[in-house]
């Protein structure tokens, strides 16, 4: 049985409790009325004590209603977590090989502009066929996306922030252009908005909610990269070439290789976050 590090718990508890903290203090400061306060903190400092807590206990409150204090809150909560969660494991499965991938928004655009042109040119097809096919062609696309960065960054050595920046940008562009265009554009606006998505390939979501078919596929995402980096040999490969890429080298693996795959799943992961927004 595998043994939990206790260390990884207890940063992730950290991460929390600090984020919070942090996220106070800018509340704090960025209200004038309560950071004039402490211009007398110590002649009477419970004024200001008392309006900071009041501030920073009515927002978390009203975070924690908003996002978990009913099933409809609940719902809507993971209808937008769903996106950010299958994103995330794009940025933080290349972070495992030392690589930034800061490309993911270029790689979700791709894959929501490829999973859109499935959803809305073909029709009739039952929803299991219409709606895998839309989900796998972004998935497609979006690995694509991260691979062209990976590619670049293992055989030319240019930085692949630098050029999943200009991927973003590339993405943006090709998807404002898109839309103005008679494939993607409604018929009969002159607006950049694309055509309707046939129902078939939407994500399927419980009556009377917004928790959708997207949520789980990211609670699989990341179920399937805890096993790929811990029971698998690309994984293993992953981590090592994030830890010391010399010594990976030394020992035989394709440092190179290893760079561009862990890209393209990377990509994969944030065109089924764009699939999302489709």
């Amino acid at each position: 049985m595998a043994k939990i590090d206790v260390r990884y718990i207890l940063t992730t508890i950290a991460s929390f409790i600090l984020a919070f903290i942090v996220g106070g203090i800018v509340m704090i400061v960025s209200d004038a009325e309560v950071a004039s306060k402490f211009s007398y903190f110590f002649g009477r400092p419970m004024d200001a004590i008392s309006a900071s807590w009041d501030k920073v206990s009515s927002a978390y409150s009203a975070l924690a209603i908003g996002a978990v204090g009913s099933w409809p809150a609940i719902t809507e909560s993971t209808a937008q977590a769903a996106p950010l969660i299958c994103a995330g494991l794009g940025v933080g499965l290349a972070f495992r090989a030392g690589l930034f991938n800061i490309g993911a928004q270029g790689q979700a655009i791709v894959g929501a502009i490829l999973g859109a042109y499935v959803g809305f040119s073909f029709h009739g097809l039952p929803m299991v066929v219409h709606l895998t096919l839309g989900v796998v062609v972004g998935i497609v696309g979006g690995a694509v996306w991260g691979g062209i960065a990976g590619w670049l960054k293992a055989y030319t050595g240019a930085h692949e922030v630098i050029v999943t920046i200009m991927l973003n940008y590339i993405a943006s562009g090709m998807l404002a252009w898109l839309l103005t265009t008679t494939v993607f554009q409604r018929p009969g606006r002159t607006d950049p908005i694309s055509q309707v998505v046939d129902w078939s390939a939407t994500m399927p979501r419980l009556e009377g909610t917004r928790l959708h078919l997207g949520f789980f596929l990211a609670l699989l995402a990341a179920v399937a990269v805890w096993w790929l980096l811990d029971h698998t040999p690309l994984g293993f490969r992953i981590r090592a070439v994030g830890a010391n890429p010399d010594a990976s080298a030394t020992a035989g693996m394709s440092v190179p290789r290893t760079t561009v795959w862990t890209m393209v799943i990377a990509g994969a992961l944030a065109g089924l976050a764009g699939i999302q927004y489709a």
